[in-house]
């Protein structure tokens, strides 16, 4: 995916995820925030239990989910088995297609109907 130009007087985030690089910082035993360096770009996070892992936010793009998902590998061999998207934005959710079809997408009912 490539970006385009900000419209003249947009001031929200600049959500380009060129030359990000994601940041394990661990919150819990098992719990990380998977934080985006240069802020504030796609941060994300992992949940590791005994069965699997839980990823939270696929990333604005396949580049980006694969980060995430290179990012978890570094931090444990357990399969991801369940991705939950926080919210319907693209730069939550655009990277779900770049998940292993096994995985299984969560969403509460009003960002699966967005």
């Amino acid at each position: 995916m490539e970006f385009m130009e900000r419209p003249p007087g947009y001031r929200g985030p600049n959500l380009d995820p060129t030359g990000v690089r994601l940041r394990p910082k661990r919150l819990a035993q098992g719990v990380y925030a998977l934080m985006a360096i240069p802020p504030p770009r796609d941060n994300s996070g992992v949940i590791i239990g005994e069965q699997g892992a839980l990823v939270v936010d696929a990333g604005i793009n396949t580049a980006m989910a694969h980060q995430i998902q290179q990012t978890v590998r570094r931090l444990t061999d357990r399969r991801i088995l369940w991705l939950a998207n926080t919210v319907y934005h693209g730069d939550h959710t655009f990277g779900n297609a770049a998940f292993p079809a096994a995985t299984k997408v969560i969403a509460s009912r009003q960002t699966a109907a967005a």
